[in-house]
């Protein structure tokens, strides 16, 4: 069975929480946190207005994706059950557009969805499963069994049922479902070999691959690092030799010895520049 996803649950316009897109502006309208410039259909504040933290919003009259108005979606019945995927118990959307072909009697979150404007995700119904890119319409996940399917979360772009693995939507080329699990920032392993997405890292060494935390002060974090006994890894390319990539490990590896970094970076006489560097 799978485990039950909260729904994002609504603020009003005055709600002094982290997180949320919109407050009220100087005029008494609508006005993005953030500072930048609204859009759409839904600058003037109407009576019934509530905000959710992914950009979704509705009044008596209507509901909104980013303030854009979402045609058919009656407000009243309107849920957000990720940052991913909503519905009204007659359709369900992602930022986009309409999911096609989801039964909304039977469709629920499979993770709690990740992004900080467009929602990446899985969901699934009675039928399917679905994954939610983001920027694109969510598309139905081929081969995934609906009954079986768990996301893995952290990034919401992985999952697995009791047959196949998948990554963004698609089954993981070459990844055996048999010993395969999932390691962390979209990382996984079987028995033969690491994965990162989709794609197979080539070298990694099995025995001593890791996942090495990262620094952020986002909720979206940068690009994952790994290593092992004898290279260094920025998603699934080597980066012992590549400044770009060292570059990158000095600026976010969460690492305590101050020498663990490429050997690019050592011999160019870099310094890690993560303040939690050190720190247990």
């Amino acid at each position: 069975m799978t485990e039950s996803i909260p729904e994002l649950q609504p603020y009003p316009i005055d709600a002094d929480v982290e997180g949320l897109p919109y407050c009220l502006g100087p005029d008494g309208n609508i006005a993005m946190r953030d500072g930048s410039r609204m859009g759409y259909d839904s600058l003037k504040l109407r009576k019934g207005f509530v905000q959710y933290e992914n950009g979704f919003s509705k009044d008596e009259k209507a509901v909104y994706s980013w303030g854009q108005r979402i045609m058919g979606a009656n407000p009243a019945t309107f849920r957000v059950l990720s940052r991913a995927f909503v519905t009204d118990g007659n359709h369900v959307w992602n930022h986009i557009g309409k999911v096609k072909d989801a039964d909304p009697t039977t469709f629920a979150a499979c993770d709690s969805g990740e992004g900080n404007h467009w929602g990446t995700g899985y969901g699934k119904d009675a039928n399917s499963v679905f994954f939610s890119p983001g920027d694109l319409r969510a598309r139905r996940v081929v081969k995934a069994d609906t009954r079986t399917f768990r996301s893995c979360g952290d990034t919401c772009l992985v999952g697995y049922d009791d047959y196949f693995t998948f990554a963004q939507g698609s089954s993981i080329p070459k990844a055996k479902r048999k010993g395969w699990r999932y390691l962390s920032y979209s990382y996984s392993r079987d028995e033969k070999a690491i994965f990162y997405l989709n794609s197979r890292v080539e070298g990694a060494d099995l025995e001593s691959f890791e996942v090495v935390p990262v620094f952020s002060s986002h909720k979206i974090g940068p690009a994952p690092l790994a290593r092992d006994r004898n290279h260094y890894y920025w998603c699934d390319e080597i980066i012992d030799n590549d400044e770009f990539g060292a570059k990158f490990w000095i600026r976010y590896a969460v690492v305590s010895d101050p020498d663990d970094m490429p050997p690019i970076a050592r011999k160019l006489g870099w310094e890690l520049e993560n303040p939690i560097v050190g720190r247990k």
